[in-house]
């Protein structure tokens, strides 16, 4: 009789286990984050907000009369957060139609992010946004990726490079969802070049050739829900020198710039008794 009990209770251990990793259907997440979402033909009838509308922005005239568009979704991921399984669901719209009139530099998909938690044996949708904002170029999405952003939290990084004419940038995007909603809470462009366009040569051209390029990592400062943003540059930007260290800290659903450390290369002081330089009048 134990050794039945103990089976059973297995069984049921097992059969929880299994039923708590069921993966989420894509057709299914995507069928709450947009309005008529047609899994055989992937496309979807969105209307992004009157506020979206008037905004200028890359991409389309999201109103009425460009409501149908194709849906990709561009990642879907599990994770756990406080305890609970988590699936975070990114995807991408562009208007339905011949997809060459969407090739140009500034036809920016708008992209979409869901996050469902597994709660009851059901996936739950806790937060959305269809249309994030509008990331990528000609044509094509921003490349996404989750990245961890505190002990219990995750977020999207987005990234989007431009070139053109010579010039080159890229640009970072960090998207986190607040309570029921998924906003852009940080930008940061991470890359500037305009060695394409620098000619020595023609005077009337590009005068100051620039390069300069940022890193940056999430640290954890003992405190918080969410890590700082320690973001490093080196080099020279459209503005000038680029040389710095600056901390951002998560506060009032943005991350904010904490302070700046300019950064100077140290000058090795002179040992004693060595000869010095002089010069020939």
């Amino acid at each position: 009789m134990i050794r039945v009990l103990i089976l059973c209770l297995t069984c049921l251990i097992l059969t929880t286990s299994v039923r708590s990793q069921t993966p989420l259907s894509r057709d299914e997440a995507l069928k709450q984050l947009y309005r008529d979402y047609d899994p055989s033909t992937k496309t979807a009838r969105w209307i992004c907000t009157k506020g979206q509308q008037q905004e200028q922005h890359e991409g389309w005239p999201c109103s009425e009369e460009y409501a149908k568009v194709v849906v990709t979704v561009e990642l879907s991921t599990q994770v756990v957060e406080h305890g609970t399984e988590k699936t975070y669901l990114i995807a991408s719209t562009i208007p339905f139609g011949n997809p060459h009139d969407f090739e140009c530099h500034s036809c920016a998909p708008a992209i979409g992010v869901a996050v469902f938690a597994w709660r009851g044996m059901r996936w739950e949708l806790e937060s959305a946004n269809a249309a994030v904002g509008w990331f990528g170029e000609w044509g094509g999405a921003a490349t996404s990726q989750l990245v961890a952003i505190g002990p219990e939290q995750h977020g999207v990084i987005l990234e989007s490079e431009f070139s053109g004419q010579g010039y080159h940038e890229s640009v970072k995007y960090l998207l986190v969802p607040l309570g029921s909603n998924v906003n852009e809470v940080w930008k940061l462009f991470d890359e500037q070049d305009d060695s394409g366009a620098f000619d020595p040569n023609d005077k009337s051209g590009q005068h100051r050739l620039y390069y300069a390029e940022v890193a940056f990592k999430f640290v954890y400062v003992g405190k918080g829900d969410y890590y700082d943003i320690l973001a490093m540059s080196r080099g020279t930007d459209d503005k000038g020198r680029a040389n710095w260290t600056k901390q951002y800290r998560f506060s009032d659903g943005q991350y904010r710039l904490l302070h700046t450390t300019t950064y100077s290369e140290a000058k090795v002081p002179q040992k004693s008794g060595s000869p010095k330089s002089t010069s020939l009048k």
